[in-house]
């Protein structure tokens, strides 16, 4: 088991959240900031590994692929040399998916591959099954549609094995692709509506699949010549598209908005669509989409009879075509298959022998690469201009992380500080409550009225155990706090001879163990209560209900009596002997004002309960204290 933090895991459980909502896509990229920030300040490897994980996931999502590899590369690294199989497939995988959105499938395909055998070794059937997926759209994309179906099928066994209806409906929609591929338009359309069928009978924001579908919906209904119903759909999608900020998935959808708008002779709209996907294809080097783009212009040159357009075009989509296509790709692809296929059936191969084997390709392409990329004036100035923008991106970066580091500094002191002063207001407040009870035993005990006072002492030294327990720790955790007020409540109970009911009402959402707030800050308000509300009731059981629920990191707590009512209550005070007044409420309240950092412009809310007719019905104390 890898070492854990429980802060860093928080912001990696909060990440995860926010990116699978997609349109969120920015405050995804500001809690990856905040785990490597937070992991980095406690030279905590495994924090680190994950923040590159966190942003390699968004840098996918907004197209910037380049990115992306390079902190999956850092994120595989750590776990291959910690021998985390699992975290190590997980790596792979989406390492496998940034090549293959970059049109670059026999890379791609290396490392599905092995993800694919390490997850089939270890027993993890999503990852398989997630690997076979990821294949099999390769081999669609490569024509090799028996291979495509052979692998869908095989992952849609394993969906419906974990009955995970959201991806048996993308694969649905993905064996609509192939159907789309072979030309059989109809049983394509009919896999694309049951998979949105399925999709929209889920929960949660689907936009990401639901586009998908759609978009494909378009494509299909283009290629049967049924153009306004192409652009209708892809319209839908787009919309979707746009919202989500995803520059691949834009710009395919541009070049499905176009094709329909090229076949209806809407020539303006068409080369609007084509400019701004061939703007976003080159942002994110995505090969294969640069090659359909270009193809299309080129076609759209031809229909409107400008030829010099299309040929100017079709010169630059064969350039990249030819960039994808060639045959040594699929050469090294076919090879690969059969390895993969062998490795299956012979399990006396080890992994360490095929992870070297890849390796040795992996250096004979990169050579192949490098010979590449010396050819031409072009190349030279595109690269000149990717290394200029890495290093603008790597200053700008610095920036932000020491300007964070920073920031964390002053929090840190201003969190010390606070520390301190919370310690002293509450020596200020804990000798005052700790007197009352002393008082309440010696009376009892002047009474005769010993067994009580023997049940009231057991009580009271259960209550001074949890204060001094909880004294030196300037946060404890709710259940602590919980079982505090819970003794002195009972406490009350028995000095004012069963005149207090009271309920305590947590929402099931609240892990109590592990939600954190600051010590003794209920029990000044409900002491509040009980001494200047329900003390004073005539006639009928004081009641109390305290009811505790979590809204956006800040933890509510409401206080709710049927006492007499501030007015009555000040009266009261007015009239009793004793003038000096509690100092529990406003101690308690700087306290969260202190903590609240000027987050909440309100952290103790009082409100008198009244009737129709302005009699007083009790109190109600709202208090929000952060608890991140």
């Amino acid at each position: 088991m890898p070492p854990t933090n429980n802060k860093v895991s928080n912001y990696i459980r909060v990440f995860n959240i926010y990116i699978k909502r997609r349109e969120q896509i920015e405050l995804s990229e500001k809690y990856a900031d905040s785990i490597y920030i937070l992991s980095n300040s406690l030279n905590y490897e495994f924090g680190i590994a994950s923040s590159h994980y966190s942003h390699a996931r968004v840098n996918l999502f907004k197209g910037n692929f380049k990115e992306a590899k390079n902190h999956i590369n850092e994120y595989i690294n750590y776990h291959e040399k910690n021998n985390d199989s699992l975290r190590l497939s997980n790596g792979l995988f989406l390492l496998g998916k940034s090549l293959k959105m970059m049109g670059k499938f026999d890379e791609s395909l290396i490392h599905l591959y092995r993800t694919a055998t390490i997850s089939e070794k270890i027993g993890d059937n999503y990852g398989l099954a997630d690997s076979y997926n990821t294949i099999a759209n390769i081999n669609k994309s490569l024509k090799k549609y028996n291979e495509a179906l052979e692998y869908y099928n095989k992952a849609i066994l394993i969906f419906e094995s974990l009955n995970n209806v959201k991806m048996k409906a993308m694969l649905l929609q993905n064996i609509g692709n192939v159907y789309g591929g072979q030309g059989n338009y109809k049983e394509a359309i009919k896999n694309y509506k049951e998979a949105l069928g399925q999709i929209e009978n889920l929960d949660g924001d689907l936009s990401f699949n639901k586009s998908i579908i759609l978009g494909n919906l378009g494509g299909s209904y283009n290629a049967t010549g049924n153009y306004e119903s192409g652009l209708e759909y892809h319209l839908k999608a787009n919309v979707l598209r746009r919202r989500l900020n995803n520059k691949r998935s834009l710009a395919h959808g541009l070049a499905g908005e176009a094709t329909s708008y090229i076949n209806l002779k809407k020539f303006k709209d068409a080369d609007k669509s084509l400019n701004e996907g061939i703007d976003l294809a080159t942002q994110i080097e995505s090969i294969n989409l640069l090659w359909q783009l270009f193809e299309l212009k080129a076609l759209m040159g031809k229909k409107k009879g400008d030829f010099k357009m299309a040929f100017e075009n079709i010169e630059l989509s064969h350039k990249w075509k030819d960039s994808i296509f060639n045959l040594k790709s699929n050469e090294q692809i076919l090879e690969l298959e059969t390895k993969y296929q062998t490795a299956q059936k012979d399990k006396e191969i080890t992994l360490l022998t095929k992870e070297k084997e890849i390796q040795e390709k992996e250096t004979q392409r990169q050579d192949d690469i490098k010979k590449a990329i010396l050819i031409g004036l072009f190349l030279t100035i595109l690269l000149a201009g990717l290394v200029f923008y890495t290093l603008r991106q790597k200053l700008k970066n610095q920036k932000i992380i020491a300007a964070k580091n920073e920031e964390i500094k002053v929090s840190n002191l201003k969190k010390e500080l606070g520390t301190l002063e919370m310690k002293a207001l509450r020596a200020q407040m804990n000798p005052h409550f700790l007197f009352n009870c002393m008082n309440s035993i010696n009376t009892m005990i002047l009474r005769d009225d010993n067994a009580k006072a023997s049940k009231y002492l057991t009580k009271f030294s259960k209550l001074v155990r949890l204060i001094l327990e909880n004294s030196e720790n300037p946060k404890i955790t709710l259940q602590d706090e919980l079982e505090m007020l819970n003794a002195y409540i009972a406490l009350e109970s028995i000095r004012f001879k069963g005149k207090i009911d009271y309920t305590l009402d947590v929402s099931e959402d609240i892990d109590k163990e592990t939600t954190l707030i600051p010590s003794m800050i209920l029990q000044p308000f409900v002491e509040n209560a009980i001494w200047h509300g329900l003390l004073h009731t005539k006639n009928k059981t004081g009641k109390l209900s305290i009811k505790v629920y979590e809204e956006n990191d800040i933890l509510h707590c409401s206080i709710l009596d049927n006492g007499v009512g501030r007015a009555s209550a000040l009266k009261i005070h007015k009239k009793t002997k004793l003038k000096k007044k509690s100092m529990g409420i406003k101690i308690t309240t700087e306290r969260l004002t202190l903590l609240a950092k000027e987050k909440i412009n309100e952290v103790v809310k009082i409100i008198d309960l009244k009737d129709d007719k302005d009699n007083p019905l009790g109190t109600q104390v709202d208090i929000l204290i952060p608890i991140s």
